[in-house]
């Protein structure tokens, strides 16, 4: 597997504070994925982890397409069915490693991660940057509403 760096930057910043911390969040679970896998025999810390990822991803996904929809982005319904297949693609890694996340599963996990991480986020999130502008009221808004939904 190439080792290519995946750190955020802030070339990666979509303009909207709280998901950029999500996605800074992200980029953390997926670095402490290739650390345990790097480290060997952590089948357990790994499915921990790919745990917290998954629903993780969940909760970044409903906030991120609530952030869109407030922003009338007129790609939100193509935009909800990629994370809807992202998801579904976490989930079976999440499946398969409750039988034990050996270094071939988790290789192709962390290659599955790095291209959705840094293809989806330069690509499709900052999409939708230019129709957050000027609407910091409506994202702030919104995202105490998604919020206090979840409690």
């Amino acid at each position: 597997m190439k080792k290519v760096p995946v750190e955020w930057t802030d070339e990666m910043s979509v303009g909207v504070d709280i998901i950029d911390k999500d996605h800074q969040k992200l980029f953390s679970l997926f670095k402490q994925l290739r650390s345990l896998n790097e480290e060997g025999n952590q089948s357990e810390a790994i499915t921990k982890v790919l745990t917290e990822l998954y629903e993780y991803t969940d909760y970044h996904f409903k906030r991120e397409e609530a952030v869109m929809e407030v922003c009338s982005y007129p790609h939100l319904n193509r935009h909800r069915q990629v994370h809807t297949a992202f998801a579904a693609g976490v989930k079976r890694f999440l499946d398969a490693a409750a039988g034990g996340a050996d270094e071939f599963m988790v290789n192709s996990l962390s290659e599955f991660l790095e291209d959705w991480l840094k293809e989806h986020i330069m690509g499709m999130d900052k999409d939708y940057e230019t129709w957050t502008v000027g609407k910091n009221n409506e994202i702030n808004e919104v995202n105490l509403d998604f919020e206090a939904s979840r409690k």
